[in-house]
Parts: structure tokens; sequence; C-alpha cells
């Protein structure tokens, strides 16, 4: 999904290669957006789903417009049905994308988010909006449509019980889906959690690539091409330029 200005078409045509390059069997790549400009031949484009939530319900700022990715459930959107793989457009592409296809076959599969599973504890104890099963990072999953349709639908019907419960889409989408599964830890990681050195070394040291990855998720800053040029933000944050990731985002 692109809408917006944030992204510009270059980290579609990136995302587009990357998968061209390391899945094999048939698909169909498609982008839901407004603005098609500057988009490869090949990329299918498909209709921004709309905001799933009523207007007159209390603004939580900017989380509001992650909510849209929701719309994805909607039965007949671009005409989506079969096993569908959803990924962030500031995701980078490294390898096998196969076995994200074949893992669990039927079930809903999504990343176990990286940080929830650190400051879990503390949000039990002080987050009025804590939910067990909200520990999901949506960056990557997979769903069937139109088997998960029933999350758009919930949530259309339901949206008071989520503005009480829920801050984020990824969030609401990991309490809503019953059988779920979470991907290996290995194969989708986090640039953040998983290729940069812990502070203070990642002042010194470059990241590393990961070992046996399909995907490395960017939540946050720094972007793909932001981590390749190098990125200085907090000294927290900071990392040193990465140019191996240009061999797969480019």
């Amino acid at each position: 999904m692109k809408w917006g200005r944030k992204y510009g078409p270059e980290f579609v045509n990136a995302l587009f290669d990357g998968v061209g390059r390391h899945l094999a069997a048939p698909y169909r790549f498609l982008c839901l957006t407004e603005d098609a400009s500057g988009l490869k031949r090949g990329v299918e484009i498909g209709p921004l789903p709309d905001l799933p939530l009523d207007p007159r319900f209390p603004d939580r700022g900017r989380a509001d417009e992650t909510f849209r990715k929701i719309g994805v459930f909607r039965r007949g959107l671009a005409g989506l049905e079969g096993t569908i793989l959803f990924l962030d457009i500031d995701v980078v592409v490294c390898g096998e994308l196969d076995r994200l296809f074949a893992y669990e076959p039927g079930r809903f599969c999504i990343i176990r988010d990286w940080l929830e599973i650190r400051r879990r504890p503390l949000r039990r104890l002080f987050d009025p909006k804590y939910h067990p099963h909200a520990d999901a990072n949506s960056s990557v999953f997979r769903f069937e449509m139109p088997e998960h349709a029933y999350v758009y639908d919930h949530l259309r019907a339901n949206q008071a019980w989520v503005d009480a419960q829920f801050r984020l889409e990824q969030q609401y989408l990991g309490a809503a889906v019953g059988d779920r599964a979470f991907w290996p830890k290995d194969w989708v990681v986090s640039f953040k959690r998983t290729c940069i050195p812990t502070f203070p070394l990642n002042l010194v040291i470059a990241p590393k690539p990961p070992r046996d990855a399909s995907i490395i998720a960017f939540h946050g800053r720094p972007n793909p091409d932001e981590a390749i040029a190098g990125y200085r933000g907090s000294l927290l944050h900071a990392s040193r330029p990465a140019p191996w990731l240009a061999g797969h985002w480019h």
C-alpha cells in the first residue's frame, strides 16, 4: 500500500524487484494506491482501501491512518482471493519468499513484535489498553481471502470496542485473528533489533546482514535508503553505513 507523500515510487519498485528475485512460484504483485505515477511496468495497480473507522470516534492522530491496512481484508478488493502476503512498502526482500507461502498453510501468519516482547511486563502493569494478544507487528503478514474477511467486518461492526482497546492497527490485528501463527524469528527480522549493534557499538561498528532472513523490516527510522547511507538520528538509533543493503534494495 502506498498513499500520501511519505514514500515515493522507488520504494514500490525496489520491493517489486526484490520479490521478482526471490519468489519462484507464480504470483501477482499488487500495489494499492491513489497515485501510480513512476511505478514499473509489471506492478499491478489496485484501489486504495477505505479507512474502516467512523470519523466520529476520538482522533488518535497518525495512528488512525495505520488502520487503513485493515482495508485489505475487505471482500472483493481488487479481485483478491486465495493466499495473500502483505508487505509493508519499506521492507527489504533479501532471501527466499516461497517458504513464507508454504509455512503453516491456511493459517494467518504475522511477525511477533520485537518491542512488545521486551515491554510486555510494563504494559501489563501500566497500560490501560494492554491486551494479551496485541503482540504482533504487521510489516509482513499472510492471510486467506475470503476466509479472513471477518477481520474487516468485525472492525466495522465493533468500532467502539476497538477504539477503547487498541491504539494501532497491528495491536488490533494480533488480537482479532483467532488462529494465528508467528513467523520463525530468523525469517523476518528487524533491521534495528537484528542488524544494528547495540549502543554504543552502533556508533563504531557497521550493521551486519542477517544470516537466513527472507525479509528485513524497517519500523520507524531509518528507512532502507537511509540505512544504506548511514543514519544519525539519536545516539541510540544511529547506524553506520550498510552498503550491503544496496544489493537488495535498489
